[in-house]
């Protein structure tokens, strides 16, 4: 009998398939790729360098410019500088006006004979005015080799107040400003390794959102079944037989499970055929589809064993999903949120996105042991909850 009853719920489902489907497949992806492609570049943002446009004009010509034509023309700043010499510093101004190029740097005249003599020296940076603000590499380079070089000058100018031998101090001055300038030049920045920090992209993040939204709503036709079949004298016939109320309930508790994860795996399969990336290990993702559909049969049991009116039933808890949305961050990317995540975690929506986040990022089972606790609670609560009042109910209806 209890077959019987399966096959004849899952026909009355398949009657609405189509309205199912768009409602609980096709909707949700749509709405996840929309949100995804909305909030594209605030989830995943370019945090690529631009290149800087940089001219070069060197009126001293000597070893201490032609130092700072080695640093600019190093592989480590060929990627996001481009370097070029130039001769007419008018010229530049032009290009600077018209923003075809990003910065300019002019060496003076006396550069190398300030820096001889013992004096502070300067470097002049012109920039754009649309410049971006990659040109502060540029001038944090310029300023650090200036330092350097200003230190020289003022060992150089203690030598000469201190040391009453010229060729002493000249000797002293030839050992030390080529080191101290050759190792500015090849110091003057430093490559480090960092770890990426691992992120989803935002379609995979609505996605497992709008999984989470979604599946309420099977929960609600899934309830709405064992209502209608109570309403409309169906449940009365069947008392007539051997099928008792729990039996009945216990029907629908599988058909609930069944439906919700049929309805989930699906949702996965089609967004990974879309190119979404769930996780890598099948069997994570498999226990989390169980176990989703457990919590949504959970919430399925208590719905069932309160409401006696499918109205109602939609009057009171439609508009609590979408509340429960909007708190869970369904609509939105979380880091963007003007709800504090403490609220968030009130929502099953929360627990239930997160789970699926992890999890596309590749973390492990124990990374979501929190998520999975409470989404097993939901289920066992709901279906203790449930199972209560279906004995009672069994003892009024056989």
């Amino acid at each position: 009998m209890f077959k019987a009853m399966f096959i004849k719920d899952i026909k009355n489902f398949s009657s609405s398939i189509k309205l199912y489907i768009f409602t609980m497949l096709i909707f949700p992806i749509s709405l996840a790729f929309f949100y995804g492609a909305m909030y594209k570049n605030t989830v995943n943002p370019d945090r690529n360098l631009q290149k800087v446009k940089l001219a070069f004009v060197d009126y001293d010509k000597s070893k201490y410019s032609n130092g700072i034509e080695t640093i600019f023309k190093n592989d480590k700043l060929k990627k996001f500088i481009d370097f070029n010499n130039e001769t007419n510093m008018e010229d530049i101004k032009k290009k600077l006006q018209n923003g075809k190029i990003d910065a300019a740097i002019e060496i003076p005249k006396g550069f190398s004979t300030s820096i001889q003599n013992g004096t502070k020296t300067n470097i002049k940076m012109l920039k754009a005015l649309s410049a971006s603000g990659e040109t502060e590499v540029v001038y944090g380079i310029i300023n650090s080799y200036l330092d350097v070089i200003n230190n020289n000058s003022m060992v150089i100018s203690t030598l000469k107040s201190n040391v009453n031998s010229k060729q002493k101090v000249n000797a002293i001055i030839s050992k030390i400003v080529p080191e101290t300038v050759a190792l500015s030049t090849g110091n003057y920045s430093k490559v480090t390794s960092l770890k990426l920090y691992k992120k989803i992209t935002a379609t995979q993040y609505f996605a497992g959102s709008m999984l989470a939204f979604t599946g309420f709503f099977i929960a609600i036709v899934a309830a709405t079944m064992m209502i209608k079949e109570i309403k409309n004298g169906t449940m009365n016939r069947l008392m007539s037989t051997s099928v008792t109320y729990f039996k009945l309930y216990v029907e629908k508790l599988v058909l609930a499970f069944c439906i919700s994860a049929a309805f989930i795996g699906a949702y996965v399969i089609i967004n990974c055929a879309l190119g979404i990336v769930w996780s890598k290990n099948l069997i994570e993702i498999l226990s989390m589809i169980i176990l989703q559909a457990f919590a949504l049969t959970g919430i399925t049991a208590f719905l069932m064993s309160v409401f006696k009116n499918t109205k109602i039933l939609n009057m009171i808890c439609v508009p609590i999903i979408m509340l429960f949305a909007c708190f869970g961050g369904s609509f939105y990317y979380v880091d963007n949120a003007a709800i504090k995540v403490n609220y968030m975690k009130f929502t099953l929506n929360y627990w239930i996105g997160d789970a699926y986040n992890k999890l596309m990022l590749g973390n492990s089972m124990s990374s979501i042991t929190m998520n999975l606790v409470i989404i097993f609670a939901v289920g066992v609560v709901g279906i203790s909850i449930g199972t209560l009042i279906a004995k009672r109910k069994s003892k009024v209806y056989g």
